[in-house]
C-alpha cells in the first residue's frame, strides 16, 4: 500500500494513538550505542532469541542448569533495563556505566537495597531449566517491599513472552514474609517446587578420567579402584579413592561424602535416575572422561594416554609421614590437650582440646579425655597384631586383589579378638563413670586424620555404649575404634595419598552422649559460591535425621549467613523434608551459631589473606532445647570457590 504525502499526518497520528493504547507492539529496544547482536539491554523480551541474547549461565549460580537476566525498574517513571548480564553480572556495575556514573557504590548498595526511598527497582529474572521454572528473584539481603515487589512482577509479566509461566521466588526469612504479607496477589514458587523439580546438582567441581562402573545397592568398598567412576544408586556413607561418582539421588551439601570427595577434589555430581540414564549406560565399562561443571555435566570417551597423565597428575608425589608420639601421658582431659600433642592423640583430639580456648566466648564442647596412640601400640605389640600389621606394610602397593582385604581382615580380627589390658579398662570405666550421662561415645582419633591436606572424613568408626558398661563391653567398643584403622577405605585412601602407614595410629576420645538436642548440623566457614561475598555455609537437620550420613532421601535445611553486613542475612535453599516446612534454625539460633563460627575462623585462622583465601574451618555443631550449641568438631577445610573459576 502507497501512502500520499497528504496521507501522513493521519498514519503518524493513528500508529501513535495505537501504540498508546497498548495495541501496537514493537520490537525490542537497544540501548542507541549497542548492536543488534550484542545489545547493552533491552526493554521487552519478545522471543526466545532475545532472551539467549542478553541471558547469562553463572557458574557461582547456587543453582545448576540456571539462566539469568537482571532487571532495573527506575522507579520515577518505571522504565525497565533489561540488562545484558552476559556484560555485567551485578545491578551496580550496569547502573554505572549505563544510568549514574557518579553514584557511590557503597551508597548504592544501603540505599537500593534497604531504603524505602530507593531509585531503583532491582531483581533478577530466572529461567531453572530443570523443571522449566520462570521466576522473578530480588537479592536475598533486599527488604523491598511487598508493594513494589507486585507492581514489578505485573511490569515484567507484560513484557516478557514467558510472562504467565513466571512466579516470585523467595529466597530468605524477609522475603517469606513479604510473600505472606502479598496475601496471594502474585503466584509463587515454593522451595519444595524447586527441590523437587532438580535433576542436576554439581557437589564438586572437577574432571576425572575413569572406567564408568554402574553399581547398585550395598557397595563392596574392596572392589573400588582409584580408576574408576561410579554411578551409584544410592548415596554411599563412604568410599574408597575412585575418579569420579555421580548418585542416582541427592546429597546433602555437606555429607561425610560430599565432604570427603571435595577433600579429595574429586568430580561428584548427582543426577535423578543416573543408574537407569540410557545415555551414560551406552559407555558402561568404557573409559570416560567427566567434568561436573557448576551449569552442567559432560562425560566423553577418553584415551589411555590422557588417563594415565591425569592419574599420575592427581596422586600426591611424595610420602607424608604423621607425627607419632609413643608415650603414656595417662588419660588427658581434652581441654587439657593442644596442638603439640597430635602426635599423641591425633587430629580430631586436638583440635576438640583448642575449642575449649574459645569457653569465655560460649563455645562449648561434650568434654570427655583421650586414650593416647600408646595404647594403641603397645596393644598391637604385646599381642603380635603389629607383626600382622608389618606384613601388610611390606606388600603395600596399589593391589586390589583379595589378599590385600583379607591381610586387612585379619588384622581387624585380631584387634577385636585379643585381650586389653586390664588395669586400661578398669582406668577407662572410672573415667566415663564420673560423666554422670546414661551413654558414652568412643570416637576415633588418628593421628593421619584432621591433618592439613587430609581429613580422612568419615573413614574411621565411633562406638556408642552405656556409660555403666562393664569392661568386656568396654573392650569391644575400644577394639572397634581400633580396628577402624585397617578397614579397607582408610587402608586404601591413605595408600593413595601416600601417607606413611607404618607411623599411623589410632587414639580414641571418649565423650558423654549429650542429650537435649533437637537438631544436628555441619557448617563451613566460608561461601563456596563467591570469595567476594564471605559468609558461612550451613547445613541442619532435626535429630530424626543425620546431616553428616547418607542413608535415607531426605533434604536438609540449607543456607548461607553473610558476613559482610553488619545485620543477619541469609540465602536459604531448602527448608528440612524432615520439620514440615518450618525453620529448623530460628534468627536468633542463627544469630548465635554464626558469631561462634566466626570465633572459631578467627582462632584457627588468625592470619586471613583476604576475601581470596581458600583455608576454612569444617564444623560439626549439635542445637539443645533450649537453644545454645554444642560442637563436636572442627577441622581444616580447603575452599574452591565457583567464582575464581568463573572470573578465569
Amino acid at each position: 500500500m502507497t501512502i500520499s504525502a497528504g496521507q501522513k499526518p493521519f498514519f503518524i497520528f493513528l500508529i501513535t494513538a495505537l501504540f498508546c493504547a497498548g495495541l501496537l507492539s514493537v520490537a525490542p529496544v537497544y540501548a542507541e550505542t549497542a548492536e543488534s547482536e550484542d545489545p547493552v539491554y533491552l526493554s521487552r523480551l519478545e522471543t526466545e532469541a532475545d532472551w539467549l541474547s542478553i541471558a547469562a549461565r553463572p557458574k557461582t549460580s547456587m543453582a545448576a542448569r540456571t539462566e539469568t537476566i537482571k532487571f532495573i525498574f527506575t522507579r520515577d517513571s518505571w522504565k525497565l533495563y533489561l540488562t545484558n548480564t552476559k556484560k555485567w553480572d551485578i545491578h551496580y556495575r550496569f547502573v554505572r556505566a549505563n544510568i549514574d556514573p557518579e553514584y557511590p557504590h557503597k551508597l548504592f548498595n544501603s540505599r537500593e537495597y534497604e531504603s524505602p526511598d530507593r531509585r531503583y527497582i532491582m531483581g533478577s529474572i530466572s529461567h531453572y531449566l530443570d523443571g522449566d521454572f520462570w521466576a522473578m528473584e530480588i537479592a536475598p539481603s533486599d527488604n523491598m517491599s511487598a508493594a513494589f515487589i507486585e507492581k514489578a512482577y505485573h511490569s515484567l509479566v507484560k513484557r516478557t513472552y514467558f510472562g504467565k509461566k513466571m512466579r516470585f521466588h523467595p529466597q530468605s526469612p524477609t522475603h517469606l514474609q513479604r510473600v505472606e504479607e502479598l496475601g496471594g496477589a502474585i503466584p509463587v514458587w515454593t522451595m519444595d517446587d524447586f527441590q523437587s523439580a532438580i535433576q542436576y546438582q554439581p557437589l564438586t567441581l572437577a574432571t576425572g578420567y575413569g572406567y564408568l562402573r554402574f553399581l547398585r545397592g550395598r557397595i563392596d568398598p574392596a572392589s573400588i579402584r582409584p580408576d574408576q567412576i561410579l554411578v551409584t544408586e544410592f548415596v554411599p556413607d563412604d568410599l574408597p579413592v575412585c575418579a569420579g561418582l555421580i548418585t542416582s539421588q541427592l546429597q546433602a551439601p555437606l555429607a561425610h561424602i560430599s565432604l570427603l570427595m571435595e577433600g579429595r577434589r574429586t568430580a561428584n555430581m548427582a543426577l535423578r535416575g543416573a543408574i537407569d540414564n540410557q545415555a551414560l549406560r551406552a559407555l558402561e565399562g568404557k573409559l570416560v572422561k567427566l567434568t561436573v561443571d557448576g551449569q552442567d555435566y559432560s562425560i566423553t570417551p577418553a584415551t589411555r594416554d590422557e588417563a594415565n597423565s591425569w592419574w599420575a597428575q592427581n596422586r600426591p608425589p611424595v610420602t607424608v609421614t604423621p607425627q607419632l608420639i609413643s608415650a603414656d601421658i595417662g588419660l588427658p582431659d581434652l581441654c587439657d590437650t593442644g596442638f603439640s600433642d597430635i602426635g599423641a592423640i591425633g587430629g580430631k583430639a586436638v583440635y576438640l582440646g583448642e575449642l575449649c580456648q574459645l569457653r569465655d566466648k560460649g563455645i562449648t564442647i561434650p568434654g570427655g579425655f583421650v586414650i593416647p596412640v600408646y595404647h594403641y601400640i603397645s596393644h598391637m605389640q604385646a599381642t603380635g597384631i603389629d607383626t600382622l600389621i608389618n606384613g601388610l606394610i611390606k606388600s603395600e602397593g596399589l593391589r586390589y586383589a583379595r589378599p590385600t582385604e583379607v591381610q586387612l581382615y585379619n588384622i581387624q580380627s585380631a584387634i577385636k579378638t585379643m585381650p586389653v589390658s586390664q588395669k586400661l579398662l578398669r582406668d577407662i570405666q572410672t573415667r566415663m563413670r564420673a560423666f554422670g550421662a546414661k551413654k558414652v561415645i568412643l570416637r576415633s582419633s588418628a593421628n593421619a586424620e584432621d591433618i592439613q591436606g587430609f581429613t580422612g572424613a568419615g573413614l574411621y568408626r565411633s562406638k556408642v555404649i552405656s556409660a555403666d558398661a562393664d569392661e568386656k563391653q568396654i573392650a569391644a567398643a575400644l577394639r572397634a575404634v581400633w580396628g577402624s584403622l585397617w578397614n579397607i577405605r582408610a587402608y586404601r585412601e591413605r595408600v593413595w595419598y601416600r601417607i606413611d602407614n607404618d607411623a599411623t595410629a589410632m587414639a580414641v576420645i571418649v565423650q558423654p552422649f549429650v542429650s537435649d538436642v533437637i537438631a544436628n548440623g555441619v557448617a563451613v566457614t566460608a561461601n563456596p559460591f563467591h570469595h567476594r561475598r564471605p559468609g558461612h555455609f550451613i547445613n541442619a537437620q532435626t535429630m530424626a535425621g543425620n546431616i553428616t550420613g547418607a542413608t535415607g532421601t531426605a533434604t536438609p535445611e540449607s543456607l548461607i549467613v553473610y558476613t559482610f553486613t553488619d545485620e543477619l542475612e541469609t540465602v536459604l535453599f531448602s527448608r528440612s523434608s524432615l520439620n514440615g516446612g518450618k525453620p529448623i534454625l530460628s534468627d536468633k539460633n542463627l544469630e548465635t551459631l554464626t558469631g561462634h563460627l566466626e570465633d572459631i575462623h578467627k582462632f584457627f585462622i588468625p592470619t586471613r589473606k583476604g576475601s581470596d583465601d581458600p583455608r576454612a574451618m569444617d564444623v560439626e555443631f549439635l542445637l539443645h532445647k533450649d537453644g545454645h550449641f554444642t560442637f563436636l568438631q572442627a577441622r581444616p577445610y580447603t575452599v574452591d570457590f565457583r567464582s575464581k573459576e568463573e572470573e578465569e
